[in-house]
């Protein structure tokens, strides 16, 4: 592993809580011309947390001339809980050659076995939390998805939190979808959501391509993007049947209440049917 130019020796190392790249402040530029870490190793080396405790703060590892991390060599290498922005290259390069496309099941290999990234399908925010939805290609076994705010795309400057992932097996034509937790952020944080996946024996892949949450609609139970009958009869199917919740409790909260009850199946009635009040406020 190679550190803003210092050898490192190729047994097993942790690099952890370190300003790759920045002044002591963590945002003046002080960048490397080459990567901001190098990993070239057939001993797991590990940027940032661990498999088991992925939000550990990381480092810092931006305004480097190329690449955030490059792994150029061996498998099992995670990079994890780490703040990537402002480089020359891609966050993180598995190969040393750009970005890289998944496959079909992750059948290539190379650095880190070419992991495959998420593909992200959705993500809806409130004001205070967020939560994604995707798919993973990827042989059997448990990934780690941690998910990253920041404030453009190509960035991972904000992990957010994580969710485990379980393949049993890969079908190409079904790729195994996640749903993440309910994960604090805010608008502050940046709107710009993507994500790494992560197995303990093949390592980090790159970062995934990113998306933008929708805000939720306030009444909106079915997460449809808009007020119907169809909000009413979700949520008496979640009350009353044992359906499911909603993607967010306000979703199904429409009379603004701090919690989902029969009062909320009134009021979506009373305002699509009787002139009633729309659901104020309106964005969760």
């Amino acid at each position: 592993m190679r550190i803003q130019g210092v050898n490192v020796n190729p047994n097993a190392n942790v690099v952890l809580g370190n300003l790759i790249g920045t002044k002591a402040d963590a945002v003046g530029a002080l960048g490397n011309t080459g990567h901001g870490v190098s990993v070239d190793s057939s001993a797991a080396q590990r940027v940032g947390g661990a498999f088991d405790s992925p939000n550990l703060s990381g480092n810092v590892i931006a305004n480097n001339t190329l690449d955030g991390v490059s792994v150029q060599s061996g498998v099992g290498h995670l990079v994890l809980g780490n703040s990537i922005f402002a480089n020359g290259g891609t966050p993180i390069d598995l190969g040393n050659d750009g970005p890289t496309s998944n496959d079909v099941c992750d059948a290539d290999v190379g650095p880190n076995d070419l992991q495959n990234s998420p593909e992200i399908t959705f993500a809806e925010s409130t004001a205070t939390s967020v939560r994604v939805k995707g798919t993973l290609s990827s042989p059997a076994g448990t990934y780690l998805i941690q998910v990253f705010a920041s404030d453009a795309c190509g960035r991972a400057v904000t992990p957010l939190g994580s969710t485990t992932v379980v393949v049993s097996a890969c079908a190409a034509q079904t790729p195994t979808s996640f749903t993440t937790p309910e994960l604090t952020w805010n608008e502050a944080l940046g709107g710009a959501l993507t994500l790494t996946a992560t197995n303990e024996a093949s390592g980090t892949s790159e970062i995934s391509g990113c998306v933008f949450p929708i805000p939720a609609l306030r009444g909106d139970a079915d997460n449809d993007g808009t007020w119907g009958v169809s909000d009413v009869f979700f949520l008496i199917n979640a009350l009353f049947a044992g359906g499911p919740p909603p993607f967010f409790a306000c979703l199904g909260d429409a009379s603004n209440t701090n919690g989902v009850t029969v009062e909320d199946v009134f009021y979506l009635i009373n305002f699509l049917f009787a002139g009633g009040p729309v659901p104020n406020p309106p964005l969760c």
